[in-house]
């Protein structure tokens, strides 16, 4: 008999409305003191999501809100459990006052960057936490950070999976005539800053690498080709020099170890390079091959109407390991374009509201026919922001166009 598989969404259980994050979120908005932050994220019973709030007297403080069953001692949540068994089966949610929860650490900062912040109390599979040390640095730099200390933050190119890569294809012992690419590719990498800006050679280098890597390391051996996302990145990096992931299972009468899997790489990375930028080595630039498309749904798959709809940024920085998350995929239909990105950035003066930043990824309106529904797309592109007015006399000073919304009268609709 085939399987068969059935997934659960905590949310689906009884006790739950659908108005329930909605009430959480208007008595937040009310919320003037900490206790009252906490008391309207008790009323939070949708999907878990982490929280972080902050005041301007200097309180900070962080929660992971939302509904999370407790899971029987012996369900491993990385893989599929019996469904025909009650032994595995979810017990109550755990309660509001056992969820993570942090406030006014000595270290004067919290930081949530996919790691757990308090001790876990639930099975769960965590990113690799490379952001947390960027963060962390940059944070601490200074005592008297600002607005435009923010912005930059936001921008870091830092790219740690790119560096650990750059690494280790630098241990590579090459020599001879057969090498001379492999090591012009070593020397740009040896030079390069650690940096996923548009204009970066190095970065290039190792994108394209990192897909050969990926076609050689994982796709020979799997039924389908995998993004070449953070998972498989740092699973690469953990695997033995002889583990036998990395033997190309399409030269079946060699046995391939780590260095013979990034030689092979390297050189494949090099010809690709070669036909992707047709130009001189010194103009390959990583934004010529890094992209962001962005698809308005439903209707941006549709031929007759998705030049209309959908828009697209060149030249973007960043990487998938970067603050500025701009993860990428090493798929051949879609290799080395944006498949995730900072949406929206968003910088809060708590000493003064009015000199808050915010800027979307494309526009605040939805509607195509708008001036709104792409005007901040250069500005998300280039780090740049709009300052975000806070107080109604502030607002309406600046207005530029009003929307009303007057509800319908009571009784029934014409």
């Amino acid at each position: 008999m085939p399987w068969r598989w059935a997934s659960r969404w905590p949310c689906a259980r009884t006790g739950y409305t659908p108005t329930d994050p909605l009430l959480a979120l208007l008595r937040l908005n009310r919320a003037s003191t900490p206790a009252q932050v906490q008391t309207a994220l008790d009323a939070w019973t949708w999907t878990p999501a982490h929280l972080l709030y902050a005041e301007v007297n200097g309180t900070i403080g962080y929660r992971l809100v939302g509904r999370v069953p407790q899971r029987a001692a012996e369900h491993f949540s990385h893989a599929p459990a019996p469904g025909w068994t009650a032994a595995l089966a979810w017990g109550q949610d755990l309660p509001t006052g056992a969820l993570p929860r942090l406030e006014n650490p000595p270290e004067g900062l919290i930081i949530v960057a996919a790691q757990p912040i308090s001790p876990a109390i639930v099975q769960a599979r965590w990113q690799v936490g490379v952001r947390y040390p960027r963060l962390q640095a940059l944070l601490t730099a200074t005592d008297a950070h600002t607005v435009e200390s923010f912005a930059r933050i936001q921008q870091d190119t830092t790219d740690p999976f790119g560096q650990a890569l750059r690494d280790l294809l630098l241990t590579l012992e090459l020599s001879g005539a057969d090498d001379v690419g492999g090591m012009a590719v070593q020397g740009t990498l040896a030079e390069w800053d650690g940096l996923a800006e548009v204009e970066s050679g190095g970065a290039a280098l190792l994108a394209v690498i990192w897909a050969a890597l990926v076609e050689s390391t994982f796709d020979d051996e799997l039924p389908a080709p995998t993004p070449g996302l953070q998972r498989e990145q740092w699973a690469a990096l953990s695997l033995p020099e002889d583990s036998p992931w990395w033997d190309d299972a399409t030269t079946p009468d060699r046995l391939e170890d780590r260095a013979a899997a990034l030689r092979a790489a390297l050189q494949t990375g090099l010809e690709r390079a070669v036909a992707a930028f047709e130009r001189p080595p010194e103009g390959w630039q990583w934004g010529l091959l890094h992209q962001a498309d962005f698809i308005s749904q439903p209707l941006g798959g549709q031929a007759a109407v998705g030049e209309l709809l959908n828009r697209r940024i060149e030249m973007v920085s960043g990487s998938t390991d970067a603050i500025n998350s701009t993860a990428w995929t090493t798929q051949p239909d879609a290799r080395y374009g944006v498949v995730s990105l900072p949406a929206a950035r968003l910088i809060i003066d708590l000493a003064d509201f009015d000199n808050s930043r915010v800027v979307l990824a494309t526009g605040q309106s939805g509607h195509p026919a708008s001036p709104h529904y792409d005007d901040m797309l250069a500005l998300w592109r280039s780090g740049e922001n709009h300052r975000l007015r806070w107080t109604r006399e502030d607002i309406q000073a600046r207005e530029a166009d009003t929307l009303r919304l007057r509800p319908q009268p009571e009784g029934p609709l014409e």
